[in-house]
This record gives C-alpha cells, sequence and structure tokens, in this order.
C-alpha cells in the first residue's frame, strides 16, 4: 500500500502528467474548456485513432466517457471526470490497450466510475470516489488497476482500500498498492528506463547496480492539507509527499531527486531538507543527501526494494547547524578549529553559546538577531584545551531563538597526548636493504576507524623530500611487504601517511638514515643472423641467458 498525503505547509503544484508510450505517428488532442482542440472528452475520443494521445487539462467534465479504441487518456492537474448520468458509468473501457491515468473519476453514485469490458487497460493514478462501485471488471482476466485513490475510508494500512465504505471494485483487480491520499499528478510508463524523469511532478529517479525489468515504473505528487497515517514517525517537518513505484521485484540503487518551492522554506531550514521513505515501519533516510540550493533540488539514494508502494516524504528541520571537520574518533595533538560553524534557522537567532564536558555555559555571541550565523575558524581557549585530559570529549552548543526553542548541537573529539598520532616502526633508520628483497614496513596508529587509506612513500636525501611512492592502500593498514628499487642510497627514510574520511591526515618518518644496496644482473645471448639460424633458434629457443643479482 502507498500511503501519500501533503500538508497544509504545501502550495498546490502545477504539475503535468505524460505516457512515455506511443508509436511514431501517434496524435496529440488536447482537452479543455477553451483553445484547445476539443472541448469534450468524448468529442476528442471520437476522433481520435487508436494509439493517439488525447491529454485533458483541468476542469470538470461532466460527461459519461466511452473509451472504445487504444488511447492513452492522461490528465493534467487533476480533471474530474463526472458522470452525467449518475447510474451509468463515468467511464467505459470497452476498447483493448487503453491507459488512463491523472483523473478524478466521480459522480456515479448507483452505477460504476469505471467499466472494463475488454482487455489490457492500465489504470495508474487517479482518484475513484463517489460512486456506487469505484471499478467493475467483466472479464475473467485481471486488470491492473494500481496506484489509485478510493476514498477517505478506513484507517491504517487499510485507509484508502477500495472496500467498503469506500469505492468497491468487481471482478478481477489488481489494485495493489492503492493510494491513502488524493493525487494531482503522476506520471507513469510500461516501459522499462534506466532513468524516469517526471519533470512537471518535480521528481526523477535514476536506477544503478541494475538493468530494470519491471512492467510499470510511476511517481506522482499530492494533494495538499492532508497527512499519511504514519506521519507521527516522521523525524522532521513535511514539505510535500510523493510517490514512487517500481514493480518487478527491482534490486540495486535508486537515486531520487525532487524539488522544493522558496515558498517551502517558510518552515523549514534549506540546508536541514532531506528524503525519507516509509517502509512498513519507520521512515527511512535517505543516504549521500545533497541539497542543491541554486536549483531547489533535493536528491538522495535508496536501495530500489524499498520503492514498491511506500511513501516518500520531503522534509526538514526549522533549523539546520553546519560544522565541519565533523565530529570524529581521529585524534587531535593540537586544538581543533572549525573550519566551517553556520546556524541557520526560520527564527531569528539571539545567542550562541558552548560548553565541554558538561561544563558551565560560555558566551560566543550576543544581539545576533539574524536567521544565519556564521564562525569559521571558532575554537576553544588554550587554556581550556591545555585543561583537557587525553580521550574523548563533547562540545556542546546552544543557540536561543526568539519565539522558538533553543538549539543544541554537540561535536565528539578525542585529545591525544602524543605528538605522533601515527608512528612508524620500521624502518626506522640503520637497515640495510637490498634491491628486491621483500622488507616488511610496519607502522602503528591509535584506532583504524574512519581510515580511508594509507599512503607510503620513500625519501633518497634524508627526508627532505618523498618524491617517491611504494604504495597506496585503501582502508587501514599497519604493515605493507616492501621490495626496494634498485638504487643505492645511504640516506634513504620511509614515510606512512594516514588518510581518515574526513580528509585529515596523519603521518611519520623514519627517524634516521637507512641503506638500500645495488643489485647487479649479467646476461649473456646469441645474436639472431637470419636464414637457417632463425629456424633453428625457434628450436632451440635463444637467447640464452641467465641473471645473477642482489
Amino acid at each position: 500500500m502507498i500511503s501519500r498525503r501533503g500538508v497544509s505547509l504545501v502550495l498546490p503544484l502545477w504539475l503535468a502528467i505524460l505516457i512515455l508510450v506511443a508509436s511514431a505517428d501517434a496524435a496529440t488532442y488536447t482537452v479543455c474548456s477553451y483553445g484547445c482542440t476539443k472541448s469534450s472528452i468524448q468529442d476528442a475520443i471520437n476522433n481520435a485513432s487508436p494509439g493517439d494521445t488525447i491529454v485533458v487539462y483541468s476542469g470538470t467534465y461532466n460527461e459519461n466517457v466511452v473509451v472504445d479504441k487504444a488511447l492513452k487518456l492522461v490528465g493534467i492537474n487533476n480533471p474530474t471526470i463526472k458522470a452525467a448520468n449518475p447510474s451509468g458509468n463515468a467511464v467505459s473501457i470497452t476498447g483493448s490497450g487503453v491507459v488512463l491515468t491523472g483523473f478524478t473519476i466521480t459522480g456515479a453514485s448507483t452505477g460504476n466510475g469505471i467499466d472494463v469490458s475488454n482487455t489490457s487497460p492500465l489504470i495508474l493514478y487517479n482518484n475513484i470516489e463517489g460512486n456506487g462501485v469505484g471499478l467493475r471488471n467483466t472479464l475473467a482476466s485481471t486488470i491492473l488497476s494500481r496506484a489509485c485513490f478510493w476514498g477517505d475510508g478506513g484507517s491504517g494500512r487499510d485507509k484508502g482500500k477500495p472496500v467498503s465504505p469506500n469505492n468497491v471494485v468487481i471482478g478481477s483487480v489488481d489494485y495493489a498498492p492503492w493510494l491513502t491520499a488524493r493525487t494531482i499528478n503522476g506520471k507513469a510508463t510500461t516501459a522499462s528506463p534506466v532513468v524516469f524523469n517526471n519533470p512537471d511532478a518535480g521528481i526523477m529517479v535514476e536506477l544503478r547496480g541494475i538493468v530494470y525489468s519491471g512492467t510499470i515504473m510511476g511517481s506522482a505528487a499530492y494533494m495538499p492539507g492532508e497527512e499519511p497515517y504514519d506521519a507521527s514517525k516522521l523525524p522532521a517537518i513535511p514539505i510535500r509527499y510523493f510517490d514512487v513505484i517500481l514493480t518487478g521485484n527491482p534490486g540495486g540503487e535508486a537515486t531520487i531527486t525532487t524539488s522544493y518551492a522558496d515558498a517551502d522554506l517558510t518552515y523549514v531550514a534549506e540546508n536541514s531538507l532531506n528524503l525519507y521513505v516509509w517502509d512498513g515501519n519507520n521512515w527511512i533516510q535517505a543516504r549521500d543527501t545533497v541539497v542543491n540550493a541554486a536549483e531547489n533540488r533535493v536528491s538522495g539514494k535508496f536501495s530500489a526494494s524499498l520503492l514498491t508502494g511506500s511513501p516518500i516524504a520531503l522534509a526538514g528541520k526549522d533549523y539546520s547547524v553546519t560544522i565541519e571537520p565533523a565530529s570524529s574518533p581521529v585524534p587531535y595533538n593540537t586544538k581543533p578549529v572549525l573550519t566551517t560553524f553556520q546556524v541557520q534557522s526560520i527564527w531569528d537567532l539571539l545567542t550562541a553559546e558552548y560548553k565541554i564536558d558538561g561544563g558551565n555555559w560560555n558566551t560566543i555571541s550576543t544581539g545576533i538577531n539574524a536567521k544565519i550565523w556564521y564562525y569559521p575558524g571558532w575554537s576553544m581557549t588554550d587554556a581550556e584545551w591545555a585543561g583537557l585530559g587525553a580521550g574523548s570529549h563533547v562540545i556542546t552548543f546552544k543557540f536561543t531563538r526568539a519565539g522558538a526553542p533553543d538549539i543544541t548541537e554537540t561535536w565528539l573529539f578525542v585529545k591525544s597526548m602524543d605528538s605522533n598520532l601515527v608512528r612508524l616502526v620500521t624502518p626506522n633508520g640503520g637497515e640495510v636493504l637490498k634491491r628486491q628483497i621483500p622488507f616488511t614496513i610496519t607502522w602503528t596508529m591509535p584506532s583504524s576507524a574512519s581510515v580511508s587509506g594509507v599512503v607510503l612513500s620513500y625519501s633518497t636525501d634524508g627526508g627532505r623530500t618523498f618524491p617517491h611512492t611504494i604504495a597506496s592502500i585503501m582502508g587501514p593498514a599497519t604493515s605493507f611487504t616492501w621490495r626496494p628499487p634498485n638504487i643505492a642510497t645511504t640516506q634513504a627514510r620511509v614515510k606512512v601517511t594516514v588518510i581518515y574520511d574526513t580528509g585529515a591526515e596523519a603521518s611519520d618518518t623514519s627517524d634516521a638514515d637507512f641503506t638500500i644496496q645495488k643489485g647487479y644482473s649479467f646476461m649473456a645471448w646469441r645474436p639472431d643472423f637470419g636464414g637457417y639460424y632463425t629456424s633453428f633458434r625457434s628450436w632451440l629457443k635463444p637467447p640464452y641467458s641467465f641473471r645473477a643479482g642482489w
């Protein structure tokens, strides 16, 4: 089941629905009250040929529509088909290969919202409500009517399900997943794209790690003023809810990109925006979220297997705090400095304070009276740093606001009393290494946590420069087997550099010079004079050679 609801914070979106299935020579008819090809849906159907698309713009169309050929009927901004004869069918599908998406279908109070008497219709992202029967299928085969809203009745996981008192279905109908809120726009396809774009709804999906083999892919946004039944668990303020649905048991990773309006930032701080998907029990936050403030877009990654009918929320907090470097287990042997320190709030910030390890509050700034505050380069005092012992510590920041609760944020760090956070053990001076004879370089580090890699290099000028790379190692490591090069030097030194996920580096070098001895090689061969000798050589496989070296 899909739960999709906008909230009162959302301004209505003008979003279009497109169906990406059309023949090369198909025509498109438009329907609206003024300026379109037709003003009646039925007139457009009567004039269209199989394979054509009929685009219907917003408005209420009092008709009993009969679709008797393979057409794509696409609603823009949720047009309403209201049965002119309430005891008849609002929409009758008598032709094969019909696609119907993006409509509100209502008014058949004693009849059927949709009546199907021919094969292969695809009915997606419609609001089917206010009818005696929501959909009647007179065929023996099952038809698809997925991701539709069937009424306000029911609660929890059954909200919006096509059972009494909602618009019930009769016959064999695959209606799961269904919506728990009215859709205002959507886009569906029966193709299997790797990139699925619904620009009018502000939704784009990119699939990676798989070749998508599903049969239906779609997305939609939802009516404002309603909340999903599980919104209370959402750990942020929702801006909008939308749907991305993949069928066919998708695997791999999906990157979801959605847009937001400047007006949405009245309620949330832009840097706090994130995407969440409901997995049936909890809201799962997207990975690798990127907020593109220049284009009003938010992107995040989910497992594609989650996109089979669960709602997605774009949500944020009424503030954001950005601190760089981030909290890390990487020890500091000098006083840490925050290169980025920014607070953004929809309420005016008044004061900024901090305390270390539960001590007393200390003032950073007063009289801010602004919604954005910066302090790059902030650090504790020298006296505070000197007074801290080795080990883990926490700085708690507090920001008071006008007419809103205080913001608190913590930053964790580790202090090391050792001036060398990384220690090179061997070679550390005095060793004699021979060309190509394996030698094990060893080093220690305080923790392997958050280590992204290790780089080893060597010097031949007593450690003044280290231009020669020995190895670049992915992840944490504390040893490497090295075969020294064929050089002669008495001023060799090795340098180990540990690189952390944050980009921080820690390194150490050999304390003194060591020696690398050069080896020697000998080779003997017979020249090839061509002719008969060439074939003789092929048999004996010269040149004859031997090597000796150390």
